[in-house]
């Protein structure tokens, strides 16, 4: 339990700029279960009896309002994507050519429905910028005997021979057998073909545990060319079948997207992962390697899915940690130049999830993420809408399929607004828009349109019906073309004239470039007025056979974010420039071929990692300069540490890292005529015990002149401390106010106080929330302004000479001591000094020629008057 508390606590303080505006790319989805009807329809339609269509179309209607109810709850919440089941077992929700009308929709199996689910929550969903993802359990024939087929045309009658048969009606389709191979991809053919899908998606049901060598003997005799095997010739069974259907999708419709989602562990052999390139699974066992003969990683190297979504069903500190294998899965997919969306429990509490969501896009590498939730009705509306106050914002897009060929998309025409519907003329009818609404003061803000915040949704039609709350006197409306392979093109505003814009001129590497160090970073020259570019990379100088597309808002790409780039091969470059009202400019073209330039230590997703660490990176040459930057956001906004070396080895000092604390961490290496820069690493430094805080200033019972308190405490381990000031000696929440400081900062001012009495304590910030309280101080504040200060009716106050020397004037009504203390601007005690002091006025002046220079605390004490001053040196 404590793992989990450290990891929500680093999520606090690690992700939470993340929330404060949701990405522009996002999958966010759920699975809509039919099968056993799950999630959806709550009743099936009576099979036909000619005197019975009244209570027929009852039952049509309440199916058909569930997936109305469905979807909104969806729309409501900004997710933009639904897996819907449509093949359980065997059968169909749609007009299949192959197999009867599933039993989870009509009360008798093959019984026609008399609509079509499919076609209509195409329909339905697309009305509302929402994609259908046809979910189809491959190899599935029955689970029980009340789901096993017995029609002429099911596969128990037709094709007993194409079936496993595990006892109990526990059967699959074998995948052994061609003609099994060939009756899938017809399947997922029929439904490219006739239905408007975005995408097909495959669950983890492959071969069933426990399958036997006399089961599929003799397709193993007849079917096994290289002499694989058997476990290897299993898996390269479903291998095969995985790529039959691609090609098939591609061969009809090549912007509908394929993706599957295997068990939530893979590659936790060593061996098997060492076969693909990639890191061990940081935790798990993966059983279906060899249990079911699912090898994911096989799929992603072929190239023959375009996302993966691994069921990680776990929580973040379990013992399949979300938190370390969900990262693990963005790495290898990016390896692999693929999109990971993570599959979810959605019953998991609103916390828990919206902290996933934060673990995910912290890991992306791809420019996108994505989370699927298993299933659409255990994911509570309360949770929804938790989710779209925090991490849900605003609509998203989904991903960009950079490595599908797709063709160039221009400005809409004829944008007009009439009412509130939103209406324009385009060509090609293969598309969707984008739709927004700029207000007109941030109508030439940097981000208007490549941020989600005035994104109002998507249109698969040529008209968009605007919310009442948005008019031409307020907000900007724009339109841009987004296909159906993700690609979004430059919107179009209403009311604004077409322009131009020139094309990037591109400046690293040069072309034909030759050994340049990768990963690196490219770059161009910024094209005046552009708004965001495309970097996009090939495998020919024709871009017929696309790698990647990546949109980045500044004139540079680092490649180490592509991690599919390969050593001394030769790809080829360019880069898009878009704004508002102008068609996209395209560079030209350049080729190059690289050696690769890495980070070696600490190992990529390192704990327990030293306060002051080592890293050390590839040498690039004699003479290379290296930057190491360390943050604690991922896309490193805000660095925590920077240095400069010409070694491939550096240390960082102490008192620059946090315990207990996730970084991330590159290097960028500069020689002449070379730049380049690391694929970014992570790690989780060593968690240290924090200490109750101790305060060293004001001290108990002070007397502090002027309206401001300047409370102070040693110097310790911590995550950030939490000072505390109230004028009620409990501490009451609605009375107390808080000033959180960061692991490094040892005081906190609370200033514009009215005079009398405070008490102040502080808390520090550790791995599970906070300490307890130091000891309390108690405070009597005088109120006296700086003017009464100068008047000499406050007891003392500071001033300097002309030589910059700071001097401390003391006014004493009796003869006394006093106690001068001198901290650094950390906190850290430097000297003690004390002073006889004469009736009247005394003037100090305290020595600190030899100190550095910089800002200092010099407390005073005088009898129960006390006053901290900051002083310069």
């Amino acid at each position: 339990m404590k793992r989990v508390f450290q990891i929500v606590v680093l999520l606090m303080m690690c992700g939470v700029y993340l929330m404060a505006q949701s990405p522009k790319r996002e999958v966010r989805a759920t699975w809509l279960t039919t099968v056993w009807r799950l999630d959806w329809p709550s009743t099936t339609v009576p099979a036909a009896t000619g005197t019975n269509e009244a209570s027929r179309e009852t039952a049509r209607n309440v199916q058909k309002s569930g997936l109305i109810i469905i979807l909104n709850k969806l729309q409501s919440a900004n997710f933009n994507t639904v897996f819907f089941q449509v093949r359980g077992m065997s059968d169909a929700f749609y007009h299949s050519q192959y197999e009867p009308w599933s039993q989870d929709l009509s009360s008798s199996r093959g019984a026609d429905p008399g609509w079509d689910p499919l076609a209509y929550i195409i329909e339905e969903a697309h009305a509302r910028g929402i994609e259908v993802h046809a979910w189809v359990n491959p190899y599935r024939y029955s689970s029980a005997e009340g789901s096993h087929g017995n029609l002429p045309t099911d596969y128990a009658v037709a094709h007993p021979d194409w079936l496993l048969d595990y006892g109990n009606y526990t059967k699959i389709l074998n995948p052994g057998m061609p003609e099994v191979r060939q009756q899938i991809s017809n399947i997922v053919g029929d439904i490219v073909t006739n239905y408007d899908v975005d995408g097909i998606v495959f669950d983890d049901y492959f071969y069933v545990n426990g399958t036997t060598e006399a089961m599929d003997n003799a397709q193993y005799q007849a079917y096994n060319p290289n002499s694989l095997p058997r476990d290897d010739w299993r898996r390269e069974n479903v291998n095969k079948m995985v790529k039959d259907v691609q090609q098939k999708i591609n061969s009809i419709k090549p912007y509908v997207t394929f993706g599957i989602s295997p068990a939530g562990v893979a590659a936790s052999s060593a061996a098997v992962a060492a076969k693909y390139g990639v890191a061990p699974a940081p935790v798990g066992s993966d059983w279906q390697y060899s249990g079911i003969s699912s090898d994911p990683l096989a799929w992603l190297k072929e190239g023959s899915i375009d996302y993966i979504s691994p069921q990680v069903y776990w929580t973040i500190g379990s013992t399949n940690d979300f938190s370390k294998l969900s990262p693990w899965w963005s790495k290898v997919a990016n390896h692999f130049g693929r999109h990971y969306y993570s599959s979810n429990t959605s019953s998991f509490s609103a916390t828990e999830l919206t902290n996933q969501v934060n673990i995910n896009r912290d890991a992306d590498l791809n420019g996108t993420t994505g989370s699927v939730y298993f299933r659409t009705n255990t994911l509570s509306t309360a949770t929804m809408t938790a989710m779209k106050n925090s991490v849900n914002t605003s609509p998203a897009l989904r991903a960009a399929y950079g490595w599908k060929l797709s063709p160039m998309q221009n400005l809409v025409d004829n944008l007009a607004l009439s009412g509130q519907k939103l209406t324009w003329n385009y060509a090609n009818n293969i598309v969707r828009y984008s739709i927004y609404a700029v207000p007109n003061a941030n109508r030439n803000d940097a981000d208007a349109f490549t941020s989600a915040k005035y994104l109002l949704g998507i249109s698969y039609t040529k008209e968009y019906t605007l919310p009442a709350t948005y008019n031409p006197s307020t907000h900007k409306m724009a339109v841009a073309v987004y296909d159906r392979y993700g690609n979004e093109f430059s919107p179009r505003v209403l009311g604004e004239s077409v322009s131009t814009l020139a094309a990037p001129t591109l400046t690293y590497p040069a072309n034909q470039a030759d050994g340049i160090v990768l990963p690196t970073l490219f770059t161009w020259q910024h094209s005046v007025g552009a708004s965001y570019y495309v970097w996009e990379l090939s495998n020919n100088a024709d871009f017929s056979l696309p790698i990647a597309s990546r949109e980045t808002s500044i004139p540079e790409f680092n490649s180490g974010l592509q991690s599919n780039m390969k050593e001394n091969t030769t790809y080829y470059w360019r880069v898009k420039s878009l704004k508002a009202n102008a068609p996209v400019a395209v560079s030209e073209v350049r080729s190059f071929s690289g050696t690769k330039f890495k980070m070696t230590l600490p190992i990529d997703a390192t704990t327990n990692v030293s306060m002051t660490p080592t890293f050390t990176w590839t040498n690039i040459g004699i003479g290379a300069n290296y930057t190491l930057e360390l943050s604690d956001k991922p896309d490193f906004s805000v660095l925590a540490y920077t240095t400069n070396t010409q070694n491939v080895t550096t240390n960082v000092p102490s008192g620059v890292l946090v315990s207990s604390t996730i970084y991330y961490a590159r290097v960028k290496a500069n020689l002449v005529g070379i730049q380049a820069i690391s694929e970014r690493i992570y790690f989780i430094t060593v968690e240290l015990p924090v200490p109750t805080p101790i305060l060293i200033s004001p001290a108990n019972g002070a007397n502090i002149d002027g309206n401001e308190i300047e409370i102070s405490w040693q110097i310790q381990n911590s995550k950030g401390f939490q000072a505390e000031l109230s004028q009620d000696a409990i501490f009451p929440t609605r009375k107390t106010t808080r000033k959180l400081v960061d692991a490094f900062t040892y005081s906190a001012v609370y200033n514009n106080l009215d005079a009398g009495t405070y008490y102040l304590q502080v808390k520090a910030l550790n791995s599970v929330g906070l300490t307890e309280p130091s000891n309390v101080v108690t405070v009597n504040l005088t109120g006296f302004t700086a003017i009464e200060e100068l008047n000499a009716s406050a007891f003392c106050y500071n001033y300097y000479d002309v030589d910059g020397k700071n001097h401390i004037v003391i006014n004493d009504a009796t003869t006394n001591i006093a106690t001068v203390y001198i901290y650094s601007a950390t906190g850290l005690l430097v000297s003690t000094k004390t002073y006889s002091l004469d009736a009247g006025k005394n003037i100090l002046s305290p020595n600190m020629i030899n100190y550095q220079q910089g800002l200092y605390l010099i407390r005073i004490k005088v009898g129960n008057n006390e006053k901290t001053i900051k002083v310069k040196r």
